[in-house]
């Protein structure tokens, strides 16, 4: 309760003000904030509303995204998916859809363009730093560290992609191939025992994302902006 208080008494002073993020059972919740330029703190937040806070980012309750990640405008995350620490999905031209059980992994820039919107399917794993432009990714498809997707692509479901693999525009992957290289070219079809793991392989991986969700403080940092601002002398206890 005294973390509830404190938010509203900071808030209140004029120098914070609050964004909330909507879930779609209609649940408030990711508190962040922004902090005026004249008390010269960071303002970075996770999540960010458009068009006059009628476009908001969705994430369910059980999904977790890192502090540090930023969540822009039209983006939706589903049940028990982890989006790491400095992930940014911008869904400011069109929406991006991240499936459940799906892991982003450190680095990962999802973006969209006028043309269409970016999907990523369930039981996925993105490696980190990969790059996604207006394509779909459909379900349990592994995607290597430092890959490249362009616009337009379209992969099937339990696909994988070698790391550092560049997938041109237009290219279209069957289900259940495995493709490498920059560019892209098919490399062989996987085996059945080999595409029955990717989906075991991304519901071990929701360890990960519960053990983060435990870690996490879910009642936000606002007490460091506090004792920054008492620090620099502007408020006083």
């Amino acid at each position: 309760m005294w973390v509830v208080r404190l938010s509203r008494w900071v808030c209140g002073s004029g120098m914070v003000t609050r964004r909330w993020m909507s879930t779609p059972g209609g649940s408030m919740g990711g508190l962040a904030t922004e902090v005026g330029a004249k008390v010269g703190l960071d303002n970075q937040r996770t999540f960010l509303s458009l068009e006059m806070d009628s476009v908001r980012p969705y994430v369910q309750n059980n999904a977790y995204v890192a502090p540090s990640a930023t969540v822009i405008g039209d983006v939706t995350i589903n049940d028990a998916s982890c989006v790491m620490n400095n992930c940014v999905l911008r869904g400011d031209y069109s929406t991006i859809q991240v499936g459940a059980h799906t892991l982003l992994e450190e680095n990962c820039v999802l973006a969209t363009s006028s043309e269409g919107e970016t999907t990523v399917g369930d039981h996925c794993f993105v490696g980190a730093g990969t790059v996604m432009d207006t394509c779909s990714v459909g379900n349990q498809t592994i995607i290597g560290d430092a890959c490249v997707i362009e616009e337009g692509v379209e992969i099937g479901s339990q696909c994988r992609i070698e790391s550092q693999s560049v997938i041109t525009s237009g290219t279209q992957i069957p289900a259940g191939e495995l493709w490498a290289g920059r560019p892209a070219v098919f490399v062989r079809s996987l085996s059945a025992e080999e595409t029955a793991t990717l989906k075991k392989e991304a519901e071990a991986r929701f360890r990960v994302t519960a053990a983060h969700m435990y870690e996490f403080l879910p009642h936000g940092t606002v007490y460091q902006h506090k004792e920054q601002l008492i620090t620099e002398g502007a408020i006083h206890e």
